[in-house]
């Protein structure tokens, strides 16, 4: 009886150390899938944040581009406004030249 009682306290024993060493396997597994997935988590953020940033350079790009057009829309309308002025400046005095002659010649044509 003495032999079967230390024959069931080594496989008791061993019992406990088989189920210590799967505990130990379970944790390590454990540790390593979170890990591994800690891991996937970093390079996920890193995918979107640069996902983000192309994106937010796109749409800032293209904002600019628009803005620029516009601009450079406003600039050429505000040049050909100024040619315009001008040419109107010239004709206006070019008109007042003409009713200045065309004054004074017909006074001359009074006198005589």
């Amino acid at each position: 009886m003495l032999c079967l009682c230390i024959q069931v306290s080594k496989t008791k024993e061993k019992l406990y150390e088989y189920q210590e060493e799967l505990e130990r396997q379970h944790r390590e597994e454990e540790d390593r899938l979170m890990a591994q997935f800690h891991q996937e988590r970093l390079v996920e953020a890193e995918k979107m944040q640069s996902e983000f940033e192309n994106e937010w350079e796109r749409e800032l790009k293209l904002l600019t581009d628009q803005f620029d057009g516009s601009q450079k829309k406003k600039d050429k309308v505000i040049i050909i406004i100024i040619i315009i002025r001008q040419f109107i400046g010239r004709c206006y005095m070019s008109i007042k030249s003409l009713q200045g002659r065309r004054t004074a010649r017909d006074t001359r044509n009074y006198v005589v």
